[in-house]
């Protein structure tokens, strides 16, 4: 699992079935800084996870770390947050999307990326029960 940063977030805000718009910077802190005066306030969630530093601020969900990592995800739309990752796999595999990159556990949960017949790839993920509290549909 990944490394918090911040030990007062709330993820009451994340529910499943969100999708959180996904921005790619080289410095989370000034973009921080912008979107939490967007949105009023701190980060809901900051962690480390491999190479990445991840927060969600709001409807946002920032990913900052070395270039060639970050390449990878942009123009990646999510994450879409989902109750079952499995299920969910399953759904857009049927409906014609191409795995992407298989399930792998990230930083908040479960997580696998899938390119839909249109062309647009999005990153599905099924938070882990720690990062789950209160949440409801």
């Amino acid at each position: 699992m990944g490394e918090l940063l911040n030990d007062e977030h709330s993820t009451d805000l994340l529910l499943a079935g969100d999708v959180k718009p996904g921005t790619v910077t080289p410095d989370i802190d000034a973009t921080l800084a912008v979107l939490g005066e967007l949105v009023g306030g701190k980060p809901d969630l900051r962690m480390r996870f491999r190479r990445f530093e991840i927060a969600f601020i709001g409807s946002f969900c920032v990913l900052s770390g070395p270039q060639e990592a970050m390449d990878r995800y942009r123009g990646t739309v999510g994450p879409v947050i989902v109750d079952d990752l499995d299920e969910t796999r399953e759904a857009v595999l049927r409906h014609g999307a191409e795995l992407t990159m298989p399930p792998f556990e990230g930083p908040a949960g479960m997580v696998f990326l899938a390119r839909q017949p249109d062309g647009v790839e999005y990153e599905y993920i099924q938070l882990a029960p720690e990062e789950g509290k209160g949440r409801s549909r």
